[in-house]
């Protein structure tokens, strides 16, 4: 079980993240508390969590929820009805309806390329490499990587695989947040595995990578082993990226603790 509220939302900074588990980033920007692909059951169909579960009344006050992509374990209706406050939630475009049956809103749709102000920040959304689909039964979404600009420019996908160029712009990046394994016996296509996300992480440029989407679930059934279960995708990780770049700092936070990088 989580720490204290106030051990996840202390305002030490202007900018603080930290790694609930999964995909799922909880972001404190400029006095705004956002929350990515939100995450936080013990269990969805034979996948298990693994690192200390986070109960969302742990969290602080949501602001807004960002969804890359409807897939079940980066969309998570349940998660996201158990959230404190009354969160916006910014959704790919074809996932509003969805979501809308499960009582989850406000919610903001976008696609590829929009620009949007909410709540004082700039979101661009961006694409990325891999199927927007929500099997079996659909609905069908673009998946979505996201832009995040404050005082701190922030970068996260949820699940990518690696394509240039993954964004536009010079603006320099100050944090990405990048998968970097999974929770089955191989990624399949439109993942990262820790070198490529380390090849990503060398495309995008920013000044610290923090390594996510590893060592919070794992598939139970016994014919199948997980990628993600330990620490070794995110060593990979800072192994694979030495190798290319001495630029770019990797924090490594653990996956359900109240680890921050704080700037």
């Amino acid at each position: 079980m989580c720490g204290s509220a106030t051990e996840w939302g202390l305002p030490v900074a202007s900018c603080q993240i930290s790694h609930p588990g999964h995909a799922t980033c909880l972001i404190e920007l400029d006095g705004r508390v956002l929350l990515t692909d939100p995450l936080l059951a013990d269990r969805i169909f034979s996948i298990r969590r693994i690192c200390p579960t986070v109960d969302p009344a742990c969290l602080p006050n949501i602001d807004l929820v960002l969804i890359s992509h409807l897939h079940h374990d980066h969309c998570h209706p349940e998660s996201m009805r158990a959230l404190n406050g009354n969160p916006t939630y910014l959704v790919p475009h074809g996932g509003g309806e969805f979501l809308a049956r499960h009582s989850i809103g406000p919610l903001v749709e976008a696609g590829p390329g929009d620009q949007l102000e909410l709540l004082g920040l700039q979101i661009t959304c961006l694409a990325v490499d891999h199927s927007g689909e929500r099997v079996p039964f659909g609905p069908h979404a673009p998946a979505l990587a996201f832009e995040i600009c404050g005082s701190r420019r922030i970068y996260f996908v949820g699940d990518t695989g690696y394509f240039e160029p993954m964004r536009p712009g010079p603006q320099p990046l100050d944090v990405a947040l990048l998968p970097v394994a999974g929770w089955g016996s191989s990624l399949g296509p439109g993942h990262l595995d820790p070198q490529e996300a380390a090849r990503a992480a060398n495309h995008l440029r920013p000044r610290w990578v923090i390594p996510i989407h590893w060592g919070a679930y794992r598939n139970v059934l016994p014919t199948i082993t997980s990628a993600g279960q330990t620490p070794g995708p995110a060593q990979q990780f800072v192994d694979a990226l030495e190798t290319l770049t001495a630029d770019i700092e990797p924090v490594v936070l653990r996956p359900g603790t109240a680890d921050r990088l704080a700037l």
